[in-house]
């Protein structure tokens, strides 16, 4: 009843919500083979005689205990509940978020509004995962160079939800889609800078080449999201080579 309740009640998307179910009926079947084991020599030697009680008894219950043991080996979300082991592992994982800045991973906040209470109870246990995809797509992908991505394209993309993109940058970001946008491209931007982008190709181009319509909105973006302005940035990388 416990683990039920601080466990496997806990609510969370459908897959999790499925697997949960999945391992408290196994954990429950567990519980019920304990309880076997422990009355079954009695209820044996009631109907037979002590020595065949022996016999009987403990190679079953060997076999069963082995079955158990081996159960829990394999699947040791038993103990946790695979939303909270999948938690664990995340916390614990050796994958560190390259814009881990911008990400806010604690789930304490307290939504003011019913339905961000909602979302919340929804997104809690996926965010780590959520932020892993955006954060891949911004890395292995040019989708955000586009200019006029909105957070609609990035919900068809992702396959999540736009209520749970507009949450996750309301509630675990410190910056708003639009700015992470304009970061992502200033990251290309200096990607292709230390590739000796500009060996061949002028300033200009390289802003209209990571997703900006001119090259004045990319140099404010540049300077306020660097510290530098283009020019310096080159220079600085040149030197340090």
């Amino acid at each position: 009843m416990i683990l039920y309740k601080n466990i496997f009640d806990k609510k969370g998307d459908n897959h999790h919500q499925f697997r949960n179910t999945w391992i408290s009926k196994w954990t429950k079947f567990i519980y019920l083979e304990i309880i076997i084991m422990a009355f079954a020599p009695l209820i044996l030697y009631w109907f037979k005689d002590l020595t065949e009680t022996d016999a009987i008894y403990q190679p079953v219950s060997c076999v069963t205990l082995l079955i158990v043991c081996c159960k829990i080996v394999c699947c040791p979300e038993i103990f946790y509940g695979y939303t909270h082991l999948k938690n664990k592992i995340n916390e614990e994982g050796d994958t560190p978020l390259k814009f881990n800045s911008i990400w806010i991973l604690s789930n304490t906040n307290i939504p003011n509004s019913l339905q961000d209470q909602v979302l919340k109870a929804k997104i809690d246990s996926s965010l780590p995962d959520y932020i892993k995809e955006i954060e891949s797509l911004i890395l292995n992908d040019d989708f955000f160079i586009q200019s006029d991505v909105k957070i609609k394209n990035l919900s068809n993309k992702l396959k999540i939800p736009k209520s749970h993109l507009n949450y996750i940058f309301k509630y675990h970001s410190t910056v708003t889609f639009i700015e992470l946008k304009k970061i992502i491209k200033i990251h290309h931007a200096t990607v292709l800078i230390k590739n000796n982008y500009l060996q061949t190709n002028t300033l200009n181009y390289l802003s209209k080449e990571v997703g900006f319509a001119s090259y004045d909105p990319f140099y404010r973006s540049f300077k306020k999201y660097t510290g530098n302005t283009p020019l310096d940035y080159y220079n600085l990388v040149r030197a340090n080579k």
